[in-house]
């Protein structure tokens, strides 16, 4: 950016390099072709060739006229700057009476070419080295003495009453940078011209990155004071107005009116209560540079006047944003301090409100070849679910219909499908950049969930993702771990919950209690299917003084009992059964279609399964067993008759619907139970029969091996 700096001064020097020596042309301009260009090398470095006509006429006015120039270094082989012609309107009266004062009713200048190009090591070719003569102060001396000593007697004032400049191009290559820019100055003209005056200046101009393929226009007004040595600068209400062109983004209209100063010694600028209009976006922007030439050192203040997200993605003709709350994403504005030395720039202090919401923080930025980012931000509260998709949010809140339904009748449609693929870890975009830090979310309500100190913690460079995030609610606490891989994509993540409250978390009716969960899970791959295929990892979880809904259980044991033709009692128990604690295990083996394990105790029940689901059509199928244990200290107690048995429960419909309408009993299983039963009851009878035969004929020394014997046999 500073050698661009160096430039403009290079352009704003060029029609002063002219006027040095037009006074030398009155008697004879022929005559003074080579004084001219030896005046302009000694006064500033550059070689002078006036290729073409060097003409004046007399009356009126007295004007010079001068065609086909360059100008280049000294010594080099091609031209920094071409022209095509240049002209100079004198006032008579002033060149009648001499002084010193150079002044001119009119300068022009008409088909400048400047060519500025930095090579691969570095070097500028408008950089000039000991050419000019002017005088370096020795150390400790004003240089404002050294002008003096030079002979104050040729020192000239400034009196133009205007400047045009038209179709003129400046191309501006920089090969170490692997930068190229091209400014098209279609017109340029100032009213009076004077040292320490303001100057009225109005332009056009069109200009072009050619290695972002970015363009556009500008056109501007407004004032410019400037001293005798071009040195330092002043602008007041100068209004650019900019029209930017980009890739795939429909014009952007740009406006900016600047009040600043600049030093081109002291190398430094500045800007005060400038504001700027991009789209939907106004602000205003307060910045001093300094050490402009080197490494550029900012502070300042931006501020960004509310505006609507969504306004301004339409207008950037870009998708629109659509969102479950209409008028969520229409209120935004920030300010925050800018401060730091190129290429490291930090935002700190920033206030912003997003809607309802407030955010503050500081974000530190590193612009080297790979952008860095570090954040520690806050904000007081937000309502998440107004942001999603309306389907999104819609799809979240449909009730699920009944799940399951009796053998011969056809499947109930899922609650919701999905059938798109997506790229749930943006490898590409997490290998472009490093960012790390904190973001810290006191209160978070997403549809009927509400959480609050909820913090992340995140940290992304060297293919490597980490995030940790914390939150509470519910009575409880929940921590999830994700690390993701970049350069072999997947990951693995660590969730826990600690005390929460089912009922309060869920609304769910067919359990309660307290839950703690621990879940380690592994995947593969960049896309949601490849995650889906691939999950592996265990869950276990223990639910403490709760109730669990047994509808299902008690179905198996009515169809049970009217097959056997007994009552076990079961059918009586309460259709949510209390528990101290709940105890399970869940597994994934190489996806979630099939080979999920489920393993569940509570009290004196075992609940253990197989199955999977089908995310894109959002169902499951599982198959369950219950068994019943014998057990003294159940809080219900199960005739030893039904005990040690796999009752059988069939789970198939939609993934977000109750296990209560999902599970229904399998029929076909069943009957094979109510067999197994009813052998059982035969074998038992028979074999207290006989128990009983033993006490009674068998001598009592022959008794043990009687029984060992009919254990045998009904065991087998």
């Amino acid at each position: 950016m500073s050698r661009v700096l160096i430039v403009l001064a290079v352009i704003l020097l060029v029609p002063i390099v002219f006027m040095l020596g037009l006074l030398l042309l009155l008697d004879e301009p022929e005559y003074y072709r080579q004084q001219l260009a030896v005046t302009v090398q000694e006064q500033t470095g550059f070689e002078l060739s006036i290729n073409g006509d060097l003409n004046w006429r007399y009356w009126p006015p007295i004007a010079i006229e001068i065609t086909d120039v360059e100008i280049r270094p000294s010594g080099a082989s091609k031209p920094l700057a071409k022209l095509n012609a240049a002209s100079v309107d004198l006032k008579l009266l002033s060149v009648l009476t001499g002084g010193s004062t150079l002044a001119i009713d009119g300068f022009s200048i008409d088909g400048l070419e400047l060519n500025a190009l930095i090579d691969a090591e570095g070097n500028a070719n408008w950089e000039v080295s000991g050419n000019a003569t002017r005088p370096t102060p020795t150390v400790g001396e004003d240089p404002a003495s050294a002008d003096a000593n030079t002979g104050s007697d040729t020192a000239m004032d400034l009196d133009i009453a205007s400047i045009e400049i038209t179709n003129s191009v400046i191309n501006y290559e920089d090969l170490a940078a692997n930068s190229h820019y091209t400014l098209d100055l279609h017109s340029f003209t100032t009213g009076s011209v004077s040292y320490g005056q303001p100057t009225a200046i109005q332009f056009e101009i069109g200009f072009e990155d050619k290695m972002a393929d970015i363009g556009g226009t500008s056109s501007g007004a407004g004032d410019i004071t400037f001293d005798s040595d071009f040195i330092q600068y002043t602008f007041s209400q100068l209004r650019l107005d900019n029209t930017l062109l980009m890739p795939d983004m429909a014009p952007l209209d740009l406006s900016l009116t600047i009040n600043g100063a600049a030093d081109l010694n002291a190398a430094s600028a500045s800007l005060k209560d400038s504001s700027f209009r991009a789209a939907e976006l106004e602000g205003t922007l307060n910045l001093d540079i300094v050490d402009l030439m080197d490494a550029p050192q900012l502070s300042g203040r931006l501020q960004v006047s509310p505006f609507d997200a969504k306004a301004l993605m339409l207008k950037l003709d870009q998708s629109a944003i659509e969102t479950a709350n209409p008028n969520a994403a229409t209120n935004i504005a920030f300010s925050t301090n800018i401060s730091g030395t190129m290429p490291d720039i930090t935002l700190g202090s920033i206030e912003a409100t997003i809607d309802n919401s407030e955010l503050k923080g500081r974000i530190d930025i590193h612009l080297g070849d790979k952008i860095k980012v570090q954040f520690d931000l806050e904000m007081d509260r937000i309502v998440a679910s107004d942001y999603l998709p309306p389907d999104d949010l819609a799809a979240a809140e449909t009730p699920s219909g009944p799940a399951s339904t009796p053998a011969g009748t056809s499947t109930p449609e899922p609650s919701a499908q999905v059938s798109e693929d997506s790229e749930v870890l943006p490898i590409d975009l997490l290998d472009e950049y490093d960012f790390s830090g904190v973001f810290t979310l006191h209160n978070v309500i997403y549809d009927t969930y509400s959480f609050s100190d909820l913090k992340t913690k995140v940290a992304n460079g060297g293919h490597r993702l980490a995030v940790n995030l914390t939150t509470l609610g519910y009575d409880g606490e929940l921590k999830l771990d994700l690390e993701v891989r970049t350069d072999k994509p997947g990951g693995k993540t660590s969730f826990d919950i600690d005390g929460m409250n089912i009922t309060k978390l869920t609304e769910f009716e067919w359990i309660t209690g307290t839950l703690n969960l621990n879940s380690t899970t592994r995947f593969k791959g960049k896309m949601l299917s490849e995650l889906l295929d691939s999950l592996d990892g265990t869950n276990r979880f223990t639910i403490d003084d709760g109730a669990l809904d047994i509808t299902p259980i008690k179905k198996v044991a009515t169809v049970i009992d009217s097959l056997r033709g007994k009552f076990s009692g079961i059918s009586e128990w309460p259709d949510k059964l209390p528990f101290e604690q709940l105890k399970g295990k869940h597994a994934l083996h190489d996806g979630i279609e099939a080979n999920q394990e489920l393993n569940l105790k509570v009290e004196n029940m075992t609940i253990e399964g197989e199955g999977g689901v089908d995310y894109w059509q959002n169902t499951l199928l599982y198959d369950l067993n219950i068994v019943l244990e014998e057990s003294v200290d159940g809080q219900y107690q199960v005739s030893p008759l039904i005990t040690d048995v796999r009752w059988p429960l069939h789970c198939e419909g939609a993934m977000d619907a109750s296990p209560v309408t999902l599970c229904l009993p399998d029929r076909k299983a069943i009957q094979t139970v109510v067999g197994d039963l009813v052998k059982r009851e035969i074998q038992r009878q028979g074999r207290e029969e006989i128990e009983k035969r033993i006490e009674e004929k068998i001598p009592d020394k022959l008794k043990d091996k009687a029984k060992k014997l009919l254990k045998g046999l009904f065991d087998n």
